[in-house]
């Protein structure tokens, strides 16, 4: 499933506060607060390094420039791999909260992949792209993107990968 809007992995928390503003500059600034906690996910790194991997591989296929690692999306992607873990679920909650705070940071188009139970990074960037939706974002107009993979304790990967624009 994916949506669309128009770091070296941490292993301690982010806070970030941020202000934005309306394009029309409002008199009180619109604040935005987002915490990114990810000091107790574990990440499969080299799971997450592998689908990177495949990923920029296809885009070059196609004449597409590679996408470079960036920590942030990496951090939202972590604790949305370890919240779908933790639900037993596939989904994209509170995506939107997570592209604004991009957009905020000066992300000017985020879009998001999941999946699960995908037992390598062949398989799963396989399985996106034969989505047409997957594929658009894999193709899509990026230059930044980060990817974790998060298993339950059952061992099923839950994987995230967002994509932005800067």
């Amino acid at each position: 499933m994916k949506l669309n809007l128009s770091l070296t992995p941490f292993a301690l928390m982010f806070l970030a506060l941020c202000t934005s503003c309306s394009p029309e500059e409002t008199e009180e600034p619109v604040q935005a607060n987002y915490v990114v906690e990810i000091s107790n996910i574990s990440v499969d790194n080299k799971l997450s390094m592998a689908v990177l991997h495949e990923v920029n591989a296809h885009r070059e296929s196609v004449g597409l420039e590679k996408l470079a690692w960036k920590d942030l999306p990496f951090q939202l992607a972590a604790q949305h791999s370890n919240y779908m873990a933790q639900i037993g679920d596939l989904d994209h909650d509170n995506f939107n909260e997570r592209a604004q705070y991009l957009m905020d940071q000066g992300a000017q188009h985020v879009s998001e992949n999941v999946a699960f139970g995908y037992v390598n990074a062949h398989k799963v960037v396989d399985g996106w792209l034969n989505s047409p939706d997957h594929r658009e974002a894999i193709e899509g107009d990026f230059n930044f993107t980060g990817i974790a993979v998060v298993e339950n304790d059952e061992g099923v990967p839950y994987y995230t990968q967002i994509f932005i624009k800067q």
